[in-house]
């Protein structure tokens, strides 16, 4: 039984590094990050800024989240005004998704 034991950590382990390897070589595209990453973030922004999240799909939070990251990057110059995020909710929303969103 403990050679059994022994088999099985050594076929897990060789398992996982491939699908590493992958997400490690796609840093470049910015779409399988934040795909990886939406989820959570989405339950971060539902648990930090309910008032944000009470009337928005988890589509349409992702989105917002998104468009936090663009903002990080410096990649727009507006604000989140225009989807009803007020400036505090825009500073959280910037800390929640450079935290576990942006690449």
């Amino acid at each position: 039984m403990s050679t059994a034991t022994m088999a099985a950590p050594l076929s897990s382990p060789t398992s996982v590094p491939p699908s590493s390897t992958p997400a490690s070589s796609a840093p470049d595209s910015v779409a399988p990050v934040a795909l990886g990453n939406a989820d959570l973030f989405v339950a971060a922004v539902r648990r930090d800024l309910p008032d944000l999240a009470v009337d928005r799909r988890d589509e349409e939070i992702a989105a917002l989240g998104n468009k936090a990251c663009a903002l990080v990057r410096g990649d727009r110059q507006d604000d989140l005004a225009e989807y009803g995020v007020s400036t505090d909710q825009e500073l959280r929303l910037t800390k929640i998704a450079e935290a576990g969103l942006c690449p």
